[in-house]
This record gives C-alpha cells, structure tokens and sequence, in this order.
C-alpha cells in the first residue's frame, strides 16, 4: 500500500484586525495574562481566524513532492526541481 505523507501550515490574522467583538470572545475564557497571550499567539489554529499558506505531499513509494502555496498575487508560476514541484 502506498503512502502519503503531507504537512498543512496556517497563518494566524492580526489581532488588530479582528473585530473587538471577536477579540472579547477569544478571550472569554483566558484568566491570566498569560492565557491571553497564548490566545493571541495561537490565531493560526482556529479556522475563523486563520487561512492555510502551505500544503505540502510526499510520496515516499515514488519519492516525488509537491508544494501548494499562496504567494503573491500574480507574477509566480509553478517550479519544478527535480522531484519537487512548486505550485503558487
């Protein structure tokens, strides 16, 4: 049976962005200084709050990967480097 190994990173949103009634609702349940920090920190885990950057597969079988990306708008096109290929 094949394999597939892949990775999904996310990126939180700015705690400045946020609407004030979602920062209060975030928070409702940290108690300490700490607990609200980590709240911020972890903007990146929540679906509301965050967007995936990165997804990235590997075939170990076929030793052949692909990253899918988000980058800038326009200007990028897809890269192929030997077993890798890069998709924005």
């Amino acid at each position: 049976m094949e394999r597939l190994v892949f990775d999904v990173e996310t990126i939180g949103t700015t705690w400045e962005s946020l609407d004030p009634a979602v920062q209060e609702s975030l928070l409702r349940s940290a108690d300490t200084d700490e607990e609200r920090q980590e709240v911020r920190d972890s903007l990146g885990l929540f679906p509301v709050t965050a967007q995936i950057a990165c997804i990235a597969l590997y075939s170990p079988e076929q030793d052949h990967a692909a990253v899918y990306f988000q980058g800038p708008n326009g200007g990028m096109e897809t890269v192929r480097e030997e077993k890798v290929v890069f998709v924005p």
